[in-house]
């Protein structure tokens, strides 16, 4: 009996290690693959989505009303969860602050926008080119009148809190800076729910009452982002 015993003990302790290890492994097997999604996009001008994206965009912006949000940048805009008919959203994955600043010429719904958002840096510090942020990014509210939102960055990326400073400094005086929570995504580099309903509480309504936003719209505008679905590039 004492023999049974001890074997079961025995079978249960391997049973519980090879659940260990095998729960290790495919966490590791995530991470890599996790891993291996963001470095394939880490540079987006090879994405061929993103020449479509741009091209959509193009046709869209005439339909913009006067007094919208324009939300512009890289997928922490894209991924906004605010919606309706006062909301133009220009955010590309991967996009970094030179090809915002180049792109900005694209769009004539900046210059009839009630508020515009921006959502950059992220890549140029996950692509190793954080020199010169805080120019580029004053460079693009030099060229916006309508207020600006800038959004600070919560990735998990070593130099994010030296490009907040930058975003800082380009804001001084010229737009307002959206401190980060201090939360992140479970992906390490995207908004949290907490700093997208931050942002959606600062947004103005003006355009909302002018062009008749139906209640649903409005109640979008601050809804919780849906998970992501897949680890990206911001």
């Amino acid at each position: 009996m004492n023999y049974r015993i001890a074997l079961y003990v025995v079978l249960l302790i391997a049973a519980l290690w090879l659940l260990a290890v095998n729960s290790g492994l495919a966490d590791r097997a995530r991470s890599r693959l996790a891993y291996a999604d963001l470095v394939a996009q880490r540079d987006n001008e090879r994405d061929p989505s993103r020449p479509i994206m741009l091209a959509q965009y193009d046709r869209e912006d005439r339909l913009v009303p006067a007094g919208a949000t324009v939300l512009i940048g890289d997928s922490i805009a894209f991924k906004a969860p605010f919606m309706g008919r006062c909301i133009a959203n220009r955010g590309i994955g991967g996009e970094r602050s030179d090809q915002l600043l180049a792109n900005l010429g694209r769009w004539s719904s900046l210059r009839r926008a009630g508020a515009v958002v921006i959502a950059i840096g992220t890549n140029d510090v996950w692509q190793h080119r954080p020199e010169g942020l805080g120019e580029r990014v004053a460079a693009i509210v030099e060229r916006i009148d309508a207020p600006i939102f800038v959004l600070g960055l919560s990735a998990r990326l070593r130099g994010v809190p030296e490009a907040n400073r930058a975003l800082r400094r380009a804001c001084r005086g010229r737009c307002t800076f959206v401190e980060p929570t201090g939360e992140v995504a479970p992906d390490g580099i995207h908004l949290s729910p907490r700093d997208y309903l931050n942002l959606a509480a600062r947004l103005p309504r003006e355009c909302d009452r002018a062009n008749g936003a139906t209640r649903s719209e409005s109640r979008a505008r601050a809804a919780l982002p849906r998970p992501a679905r897949r680890l990206v590039a911001a």
